[in-house]
C-alpha cells in the first residue's frame, strides 16, 4: 500500500479510496470511478469535490466527449497540473 499525503489522510474514507484508485489506475472519468470503486455516484462526486478542494487531483475535459472529465492525481500530470498552452491550471477546470 502506498502512503498517502497528509492532506489526503485527513479526508473521508471515500476520498481516500478515490485517490488511491486514481494513483493506481491513472486518469479516470466519473463513470469509471463509480465502476472501479463500487461506490454510489453521489459519493464519488463528493469525494472528487473534496480532493479537488484539497488540490491533490486535477480534472481535464475529455476531447472526444466534452460532457465528461478525466480526473487524475496532480503529480501525474506533466507540469504539476498546468499546461503550457492554457493559462488555467487543470485542477481549476
Amino acid at each position: 500500500m502506498v502512503s498517502l499525503p497528509p492532506v489526503v489522510d485527513a479526508l473521508p474514507p471515500s476520498a481516500r479510496q478515490v485517490f488511491e484508485t486514481l494513483q493506481q489506475t491513472g486518469p479516470l472519468t466519473h463513470r469509471d470511478l463509480v465502476q472501479t470503486t463500487g461506490m454510489p455516484a453521489r459519493t464519488v462526486r463528493y469525494a472528487v469535490g473534496r480532493l479537488k478542494e484539497a488540490g491533490v487531483i486535477g480534472a481535464r475535459c475529455n476531447l472526444m466527449d466534452c460532457r465528461q472529465c478525466y480526473f487524475f492525481v496532480s503529480e501525474q500530470c506533466a507540469g504539476g497540473g498546468k499546461s503550457q498552452f492554457v493559462k488555467t491550471p487543470w485542477r481549476m477546470l
